[in-house]
């Protein structure tokens, strides 16, 4: 199954995720996800900030990865890794044992895409499915930037799963990029959740400066 994803693309080569490569995936995350992410973005500051975020959520990446559906692009000629593709797999009925998060910012982040994933309620909305695939994280280092590696990341994501017998597969978006990515390969939107609408039981906003255009969506595809 590594076939489908692992190979020469363009100036990048694709390999599987191994417990070898969990460093160097987190670090890129760290440095290129967290503070571009909008949610993340909008909670914390400042590199040191963001390395105590990124830090508190190595051990939910780890647990994705372990899924074995992970993998990354290395730039061909300097060896840097220029991309990452963070998947997981969601069992109906299954409760995974997640780590507790101690960084303030992370409970607010994560409780928000929980809600926005209990309304999708995907396993109502595909009853004949018992699992799928969540694309969990991505990243893209900057330099790499426009040449197509997301999406590719996407079809290969999709080819591996389809390889492992997953019909489904499901992602929250917060980003203008992964939805024009998604829109393009026929997700369906199940969930738009604005962050101005989002709320903390005292009626107090989380993200005061929020605009209309900044929101999340929970969407899906038949693979």
């Amino acid at each position: 199954m590594a076939e489908l994803v692992e190979g020469e693309w363009k100036d990048f080569v694709f390999k599987m995720a191994k417990p070898e490569d969990y460093p160097k995936i987190l670090d890129l995350l760290r440095k290129n996800f967290y503070p571009n992410e909008v949610l993340c973005s909008k909670l914390c500051s400042g590199e040191e900030m963001f390395n105590e975020m990124a830090e508190d959520f190595a051990p939910w990446v780890v647990l994705a990865l372990k899924d074995n559906l992970s993998f990354f692009a290395e730039h061909k000629e300097t060896k840097e890794v220029a991309g990452v593709r963070v998947s997981s797999l969601t069992k109906k009925g299954e409760n995974p044992d997640f780590p507790p998060m101690n960084f303030p910012a992370n409970p607010i982040i994560i409780n928000f895409l929980t809600k926005a994933s209990v309304q999708a309620d995907i396993f109502s909305v595909y009853p004949d499915v018992d699992a799928f695939a969540d694309f969990f994280m991505t990243a893209t280092a900057p330099q790499f930037r426009g040449q197509g590696l997301a999406t590719e990341m996407y079809n290969r994501a999709i080819l591996l799963f389809q390889a492992n017998g997953i019909q489904l597969c499901k992602s929250v978006l917060t980003s203008p990029w992964t939805r024009k990515a998604c829109k393009n390969l026929n997700f369906t939107e199940h969930v738009k959740l604005l962050l101005q609408d989002y709320k903390d039981q005292d009626g107090k906003q989380f993200f005061p400066d929020a605009t209309p255009d900044q929101f999340i969506t929970v969407v899906s595809k038949r693979i």
